[in-house]
Formats: C-alpha cells, sequence, structure tokens
C-alpha cells in the first residue's frame, strides 16, 4: 500500500481552523517577541559589562546605552 501524504495550502488551514490559525499565530508571535526581549537584554548586559574605554571605542556612553539598545521601545 502506498504513502498517501495531503498538503493543505495556509488559506485552507485557516478557513478550516478558523481561530485556531490565529491563536497558533498569536503564540508564535508571543514567543518572538519573547526572544527578541531577551537579546535586547543580553545586549544591553554586554554593554553595561565594557568598561568606559571600551566604550568610547565604540562611540557609546554609559549613560545612553539603555537608549541605544532600546531605541524608542
Amino acid at each position: 500500500m502506498a504513502n498517501v501524504h495531503y498538503e493543505i495550502s495556509p488559506a485552507a488551514l485557516s478557513h478550516q481552523l478558523g481561530t485556531t490559525v490565529s491563536l497558533v499565530d498569536r503564540i508564535g508571535g508571543l514567543f518572538r517577541k519573547i526572544t527578541e526581549l531577551r537579546t535586547l537584554r543580553a545586549a544591553e548586559m554586554d554593554l553595561i559589562a565594557l568598561d568606559d574605554r571600551m566604550l568610547a571605542d565604540i562611540g557609546v556612553e554609559r549613560a545612553d546605552i539603555h537608549s541605544k539598545v532600546w531605541g524608542g521601545r
């Protein structure tokens, strides 16, 4: 007996599952946002760990670290 593989388009899946896909998309977006925030926090901590001379070498003042990393967030 042959294996049968069915593919379904995202539009058809969305139509069939309705809000389920929306929920999956929202959960995925939440995980992406958490990952982004963790990455920015790690970058901020890395910069804070540098001494003032190293910060000056890369053109960042200690008082500006948070705004440089986080931008307008």
